[in-house]
């Protein structure tokens, strides 16, 4: 191979392999303190995040211990192409109120949101499949909660430590429910299962 042809191979090549931009990672204000950081749409850190947090659409998994120990989080808003909730996504997260958890998600990983203790309004979307072991472990604060259909396995003690559960409502398609995933639910007075679950 001659010289100019070599040095023309070059540079094809050159064009060719993709080269990161800045598109690539972002950093988003919360609308108290602090921020968050989204590389190739996963959330994969904050630093001392307070306040609102609006997850945007383009995001499509919230990662390991993404906002873990983010104590001063009172809002949470889950953009719709979300897949995943990762290991300790929000674990300690004490000052959220209300969570609502969009269609979009099919998987809630491993304490995602152990320790949530002021937590008084859980809404699961209607295509998660799997709550992995401790999700929503240590929710205090919470009274009512319902288990879509569309969910077919709770991890192990998924739901522990849940004191002022006063209602619990479990949908037709789970299969799987782990070792003591409701264990601690002391004020339990109303437990129902979808009739097609009672077979």
């Amino acid at each position: 191979m001659n010289r100019i042809k070599f040095v023309t191979v070059l540079i094809a090549l050159s064009l060719a392999i993709p080269t990161a931009n800045a598109t690539d990672t972002q950093i988003v204000n919360c609308s108290l303190v602090g921020n968050f950081t989204i590389t190739h749409n996963v959330v994969v850190s904050n630093t001392n995040c307070g306040g609102e947090v609006v997850i945007p659409n383009s995001v499509t998994s919230i990662g390991t211990s993404a906002f873990s120990g983010a104590t001063s989080l009172t809002s949470l808003t889950i953009g719709n192409s979300v897949t995943s909730i990762d290991f300790m996504a929000f674990y300690g997260a004490t000052s959220l109120t209300s969570l609502t958890i969009p269609n979009s998600v099919t998987s809630i990983g491993y304490a995602a949101f152990y320790r949530a203790t002021s937590l008084t309004s859980l809404t699961i979307g209607n295509s998660v499949t799997t709550i992995g072991v401790d999700a929503f472990a240590m929710l205090t604060s919470l009274t009512s909660l319902t288990i879509p259909n569309s969910v077919t396995t709770i991890g192990q003690i998924a739901f522990r430590g849940l004191t002022s559960l006063i209602s619990l409502t479990i949908g037709n398609g789970v299969t799987t429910i782990g070792y003591e995933a409701f264990a601690g639910a002391t004020s339990l007075i109303s437990f129902a299962v979808d009739s097609a679950n009672t077979k």
